[in-house]
């Protein structure tokens, strides 16, 4: 599967981090890597930094979801590129 590259990093994300102190602020961006980047849901995430994951999980979460279901598609579509260059090669 192709490696994600990038993402939309919402200003939602930004504001509910600034509500942390510096050590949960760093806790939350690095969830939110590992699950964008990764695919990696966070684990034993506690007080502010478990609050602002729940409240940008579905975010999250879709983000994530329709990077997946796109990158699928691109599988498939490539795949059937070349599933017809073969055939035409060899016809």
């Amino acid at each position: 599967m192709s490696k994600r590259k990038a993402f939309n990093f919402y200003l939602s994300y930004f504001e509910t981090a600034m509500m942390l102190n510096n050590t949960e602020r760093l806790q939350f961006y690095d969830a939110l890597m590992q699950k964008q980047f990764n695919g990696i849901e966070p684990i034993g995430l506690k007080g502010g930094v478990n609050f602002a994951w729940v409240s940008q999980k579905h975010s999250i979460d879709a983000q994530v979801e329709g990077w997946e279901n796109k990158t699928k598609l691109s599988l498939r579509s490539e795949e059937r590129r070349v599933g017809k260059e073969c055939r035409s090669r060899w016809s």
